[in-house]
């Protein structure tokens, strides 16, 4: 009898300091959330830039050579 006693409060005694931590860690897994979803976003943000910059640079690129030939053919 007493030993079901002792395992019943150890059981008691893991769920309480589960239940504490899960209240304390909480709050710090959704800040850890709303930094991650936060990073994600300014990731897919910054590669949607990059991905701009690279066709805005090869289409002004494109116009140079095509202005260039074009110039080249005028002076024939």
């Amino acid at each position: 009898m007493r030993r079901d006693e002792f395992e019943a409060a150890i059981k008691q005694e893991e769920q309480d300091r589960i239940a504490y931590h899960d209240s304390v860690l909480n709050p710090v897994r959704a800040q850890v959330k709303g930094i991650t979803d936060g990073l994600v976003k300014e990731k897919k943000t910054r590669v949607a830039n990059e991905k701009q910059i690279v066709s805005d640079i090869e289409r002004e690129c494109n116009q140079m050579h095509t202005d260039i030939r074009n110039e080249k053919a005028s002076r024939k």
